[in-house]
């Protein structure tokens, strides 16, 4: 078997398609890329951990034969990715499965595995619809960082979807910090729900973030799998029922203060600096005009104050914060200026933009701090 493709090419696809492997690989074949080759068609590369599987394709010139084998991973990323901008040609032997990648001034030598001890991902079908790219990509995007990581309570580590009414619901949550952004969906689409890991929407961001048009999305009770032109990802779904998360956020508030998104965010990295290292939180006081920024680290003798202009309506109130909760948030915003909304120092304020487009809802719940007496 013997191909020619980009060294470039294969370096980016390579590197991107590592990113579903782990370290520690659950069966010793994991650790290879699959290569395969057919009658007239790119070549075939798969990732797999088990859990999510990638398969992507390269184009290719010069094709002889037909066959796959097994690479490990590390040695070929390894070596690919220190070529320049060349052809590289694959000669792969049918029976001892040598490999030789030639190249303009030299040539590698390794040892490939058998191809059949390589997995094979099985892809649902029960439910099919399909998204705007940059519409998954945004919702990917604005939700990821209110993902929780905690091995307890394994059904917050990811992003919770829900289709229905023409619109897909996004939603997030940590216990400190919950994200939800709705959507409009192109075209038809059953209404489902389904809990995609941070790990699984981290690479199908990577997957689409360079691509135009639409995904199509299938998906049955325990997987889901999305595919584009040239590449297709399955994952198995975070099993469970995700909290109610709608029942969490106020739906009144007597206290509402309209704040320019980066002179906001500013401030508070530089405050935050001066605050306790343990959970360097930033009290805000809100009063008249202004809004006063504050951080105390008692033990260390330092503080900050700093006042920004905001629009403020209500009694005056002191909320505090954890900065990195707050900078999280405002940094996923994407509006020139954000509105908080609050009631009470001891309950949730909401975050959101000022305006919005009459299409996209965007809010942000986060859970505030007990102020030191």
């Amino acid at each position: 078997m013997k191909f020619t493709v980009s060294s470039t090419a294969m370096a980016n696809k390579l590197a991107a398609m590592a990113k579903v492997m782990n370290n520690r690989p659950a069966l010793p074949v994991l650790s290879s890329f699959l290569l395969e080759v057919k009658e007239d068609a790119p070549l075939e590369v798969t990732a797999s951990d088990l859990e999510c599987t990638w398969h992507g394709s390269l184009d290719v010139t010069g094709q002889e034969g037909t066959g796959k084998v097994c690479i490990t991973a590390s040695t070929l990323l390894d070596a690919v990715k220190n070529l320049p901008e060349q052809e590289i040609t694959f000669i792969i032997g049918d029976e001892d499965r040598s490999v030789t990648i030639q190249y303009a001034n030299g040539h590698f030598d390794m040892v490939g595995q058998a191809a059949d001890e390589y997995p094979t991902a099985d892809y649902p079908s029960d439910i099919h619809f399909r998204m705007e790219t940059a519409t998954l990509c945004k919702a990917i995007e604005q939700s990821l960082f209110a993902v929780g990581y905690d091995s307890i309570r394994p059904i917050m580590n990811g992003i919770n979807f829900t289709i229905g009414n023409g619109k897909v619901e996004c939603a997030a949550s940590d216990g400190h910090k919950l994200a939800r952004n709705i959507y409009p969906l192109a075209g038809e689409a059953e209404d489902c729900s389904f809990l995609l890991s941070a790990k699984a929407a981290k690479i199908v961001k990577t997957l689409i973030q360079k691509k135009e048009g639409f995904v199509e999305v299938n998906l049955d009770g325990r997987s889901i799998a999305f595919k584009t032109d040239t590449d297709s990802f399955s994952s198995r779904l975070i099993e469970g029922r995700y909290p109610n998360y709608n029942a969490v956020i106020p739906s009144e508030s007597d206290k509402e203060a309209t704040i320019d998104r980066q002179t906001l965010l500013s401030a508070i990295r530089r405050v935050s600096v001066f605050a306790e290292k343990a959970n360097r939180m930033v009290v805000m006081k809100f009063s008249g005009m202004s809004l006063q920024l504050s951080g105390h680290d008692f033990d260390n003798s330092t503080s900050a104050e700093e006042t920004v202009f905001c629009a403020y309506q209500g009694n005056d109130i002191n909320i505090g914060f954890s900065a990195e909760n707050l900078i999280l948030v405002l940094e996923n915003m994407d509006a020139a200026e954000v509105r908080f909304r609050m009631s009470e120092p001891c309950r949730a304020a909401i975050i959101e933009p000022s305006t919005d487009d009459g299409q996209t809802e965007r809010l942000a719940l986060l859970m505030p701090m007990m102020l030191p007496e």
